[in-house]
């Protein structure tokens, strides 16, 4: 019994981990570019974790909002880059949002005020 606790704590912990790791690698980063003489903002979307929705270095319109709903795919700052997902819920006011291609949710609860805009196909 001993043995298998040992086990679970060591285990568990390993896999949590791994999955966290596979999520950041297939982080979609975006990088916006505003088209002279258009008043269009655009992001290159770069990444594979908004595969098959968006593509890895696609351009999509960037829109700026003040509603956003679960569905929407929104580009956010994580505190050191962009990161284009979508929400899936919301929780208590704030938002949780998840890459298409990723496997689980991302890490922490996102504030509205994040959100640079939202990006339309």
């Amino acid at each position: 019994m001993r043995n298998a606790l040992i086990l679970v704590v060591t285990i568990i912990p390993l896999i949590l981990l791994g999955l966290f790791l596979i999520n950041q690698a297939f982080a979609s980063d975006a990088y916006p570019v505003e088209f002279p003489n258009t008043g269009n903002v655009f992001v290159k979307v770069e990444g594979k974790s908004m595969e098959p929705t968006i593509k890895d270095g696609e351009f999509v319109k960037c829109l700026s909002e003040t509603e956003y709903k679960s569905g929407d795919i929104v580009a956010f700052s994580n505190g050191e880059v962009l990161v284009s997902h979508r929400i899936i819920a919301y929780v208590s006011g704030k938002l949780i949002t998840k890459g298409d291609g990723n496997l689980i949710p991302d890490i922490g609860l996102l504030d509205k005020n994040q959100i640079f805009c939202k990006l339309t196909l």
